[in-house]
């Protein structure tokens, strides 16, 4: 064992053997002698660029998708809109109150309990 571990072939604190294979003098130099990689090679200006259009692009679409919504009427909402509003109201009056006692995620749980109201009130039609 003392054999073993003066030869580099066991790990000092283990009493097993190396995982690794001893490597060979000239595989050593081999790798010393490989040129390191760098990352600064790369042409960051270019990406940059690149991304910086594309961020923009998106911005850009982003801005002509919240002016094409807002310039739509929000109050059509067809024949169902009475039942969508009051349904939004509640939630909303809900979430307030849940926020007010200081219930933390109260949207969440303002829609878990607008979901068990309208099981209930549709309860017999079932």
């Amino acid at each position: 064992m003392q054999n073993l571990r003066s030869r580099g072939q066991l790990h000092a604190g283990w009493g097993t053997p190396a995982c690794r294979a001893p490597v060979s003098i000239p595989a050593r130099i081999a790798v010393a002698a490989r040129p390191p990689t760098r990352v600064h090679a790369l042409p960051v200006g270019d990406v940059a660029h690149d991304l910086h259009a594309h961020i923009q692009t998106a911005f850009d679409l982003a801005d002509a998708a919240a002016a094409a919504a807002s310039s739509s009427s929000s109050s059509d909402g067809g024949f169902l809109a009475p039942v969508s509003n009051s349904l939004e109201t509640v939630l909303k009056t809900i979430q307030e109150q849940l926020d007010r006692f200081h219930v933390p995620y109260s949207y969440g749980h303002s829609i878990l309990i607008l979901t068990a109201i309208v099981k209930l009130v549709t309860l017999p039609l079932t």
